[in-house]
């Protein structure tokens, strides 16, 4: 038997912005108790992420990396952008995708948009940049207050 060279990764998905009441210290803590090394947020929530057209909310999910950085659980951040926010379904009606049968599909259900379509391609680049600029930001301001400086 071969020594593996990393661990094995257990965890799962975890949708905090889906649940009714706040709860998120204690999904956390069961988490860290049942021996989770590793979670996966974000997806799936472009809508969340960007609620109308060049709007960024990024704010909800920083309690979520912090709770789970602070029990030792490791976070991937999942894709947002393959459920079409309503804005973009709005603005954009032609990249529907359509069906085997020709039919266009209906709004609501992932991966329902035409992926060669030019929105669909440049729609989701300000997404992962409004992500990436904020991650900079705070990675930028986190070392700052290590250092002592506002």
């Amino acid at each position: 038997m071969h020594d593996l060279l990393h661990p094995v990764l257990f965890g799962a998905a975890y949708y905090h912005e889906y649940q009714p009441a706040p709860r998120l210290d204690e999904d956390l803590d069961l988490m860290q108790q049942a021996g989770f090394t590793v979670i996966r947020v974000g997806e799936s929530t472009w809508s969340t992420w960007e609620p109308d057209d060049g709007v960024f909310d990024l704010e909800w999910l920083q309690p979520v990396l912090d709770g789970a950085h602070a029990r030792g659980i490791s976070v991937v951040l999942g894709t947002p952008t393959y459920a079409v926010p309503p804005w973009l379904a709005r603005k954009h009606p032609e990249i529907t995708g359509e069906r085997e049968s020709g039919r266009p599909m209906g709004w609501g259900a992932r991966q329902e948009m035409d992926f060669s379509h030019a929105a669909s391609a440049a729609a989701p680049v300000a997404v992962r940049d409004a992500a990436l600029r904020r991650r900079h930001r705070r990675g930028r301001a986190s070392r700052a207050r290590a250092l002592g400086r506002p």
